[in-house]
């Protein structure tokens, strides 16, 4: 009988990310380990009368228009009774590099006979009015930029569009997407990999908390579009089997810049049973709601399954008292390359406090993840796949005394196996018997088997 050989994956000359297990077929002595962010400056400062009253600075949204960053965000005039309140906002902050940001001053809202920086205001749109710039082909200038915003009481989520990002209307007199919950930010973008639109948002569901009571659980959910009219059924996330419930208020899914076949997501973590800091122990804090949170990370090839990793947070609350109430770290919508070597992504902080801010937090260029190795080592061996290119380019790092070895093996027994790695590069050509040069098993179906010892590998591409 005639054994059939698994159909390689083509990943052609793609970066391939450790963040999941989609092309791997087994893993020894490894462990996924989260890489966390690091603080850097105060990118905008909710400080005008139109952007500071409580709640102004999250569902965020960051996009490149050719040489400009745009940050978009929430602005809360007054401090607003209810989601629908009229004194809602949304802000624009520009930027040449992702770092040093400034508010221009437009013609859509004036402030007692001075500009502002607002885009869109006034009604419950303006609660959770989420931009993307449309890469659609077939995209019409007029509608380069698209956002949608809306709530279960408006029916769902209304479709928004504008030709410079600043001046908008509906697109339609109806809602395009109906089944959910919406009330917090709903992600939209278009899926250049794929050619369709997604769109990920709120639902909720009931859980069984015992003795006969049951309590809402936030979550993630998904529906595509090939028109941005026309949408399929929402599908709710699914994660490995045994991993714990969490509460998931935002989704902030985006695209990694450069493997856009990947999807990432920093979900606000929210655990609204929780009191750390309470009118008693700082008094200034006032009677506020309940809750403590932080962000998480998720990440999918195919955007339906999603894998968790570590349980822990992606960002953790330091020690400032003020990021340990209800709220904090919303993660904006996008993900900014601001060196060749560093992504930028923008948090909320103080969100219950007059200072509020959005911060700038960075990492090193596709190091969301990795699969690590202790001194004892392990091994990953990968799923068939086929590529285009002769070098063979890796995302690691090793201490002093770690190394990485890599064998490839294509279909007729060929194999070829790497020097010893040791180092710390995003990008390191690995050398097979003094040559970089593995053109001979481009186009064929091989696996990769890699030893990590004392260190980690994020990913890899050939070129």
């Amino acid at each position: 009988m005639a054994v059939l050989k698994a159909v390689p994956l083509d990943i052609g000359r793609r970066t391939e990310l450790m963040v999941d297990t989609f092309l791997l077929e087994s893993w020894e002595g490894l462990r996924f380990r989260q890489e966390h962010p690091t603080p850097a400056e105060k990118s905008v400062l909710l400080d005008k009368p139109w952007n500071s009253a409580k709640g102004s600075g999250v569902y965020n949204c960051v996009v490149k228009d050719g040489d400009e960053y745009r940050l978009y965000y929430r602005g809360m005039m007054t401090e607003i009774k209810n989601d629908e309140d009229d004194n809602q906002c949304f802000c624009l902050a520009v930027s040449s590099d992702g770092i040093h940001w400034e508010e221009p001053l437009l013609d859509v809202l004036e402030w007692n006979g001075q500009k502002t920086n607002v885009v869109f205001y006034g009604s419950l749109f303006a609660h959770n009015f989420c931009v993307f710039i449309d890469t659609n082909p077939s995209c019409v200038p007029e509608e380069k930029y698209k956002a949608v915003a809306g709530h279960s009481s408006t029916g769902g989520l209304f479709a928004f569009v504008s030709e410079d990002g600043i001046h908008w209307r509906k697109k339609f007199d109806f809602p395009i997407i109906t089944d959910g919950a919406f009330d917090s930010q709903n992600e939209v973008f278009y899926d250049n990999f794929r050619n369709e639109y997604v769109c990920y948002s709120r639902s909720v569901v009931k859980m069984y908390a015992g003795a006969g009571k049951y309590h809402n659980i936030r979550c993630i959910q998904s529906c595509r579009s090939e028109d941005f009219l026309h949408w399929t059924q929402q599908v709710q996330n699914i994660y490995e089997e045994g991993k714990p419930t969490e509460q998931y208020y935002t989704n902030a899914v985006t695209p990694v810049p450069g493997a856009e076949h990947i999807f990432v997501a920093f979900p606000m973590r929210f655990f609204p049973d929780r009191e750390k800091i309470s009118s008693t122990s700082m008094p200034e804090y006032g009677q506020r709601e309940n809750g403590v949170s932080d962000s998480a990370f998720l990440a999918s090839h195919d955007g339906i399954h999603w894998h968790r990793g570590e349980l822990t947070s992606f960002i953790t609350p330091c020690m400032d008292p003020k990021v340990w109430t209800q709220r904090n770290f919303i993660t904006a919508h996008g993900i900014a390359k601001t060196a060749d070597d560093e992504f930028s992504i923008y948090v909320n902080e103080h969100y219950d406090w007059p200072d509020s801010y959005i911060r700038r937090y960075t990492l090193p260029r596709n190091r969301f993840m990795s699969l690590t190795g202790d001194w004892n080592g392990g091994t990953l061996v990968t799923k068939p796949f086929c590529f285009e290119g002769g070098t063979l380019f890796i995302n690691y790092a090793t201490d002093a005394a770690g190394s990485v070895v890599v064998r490839l093996t294509d279909d007729d027994g060929n194999t070829a196996v790497s020097e010893e790695i040791f180092g710390n590069s995003l990008d390191e050509a690995v050398e097979f018997g003094g040559s970089t040069d593995v053109s001979a098993f481009s186009g064929k179906s091989v696996a990769m088997e890699i030893t990590i010892k004392n260190g980690s590998l994020y990913g890899f591409r050939f070129e």
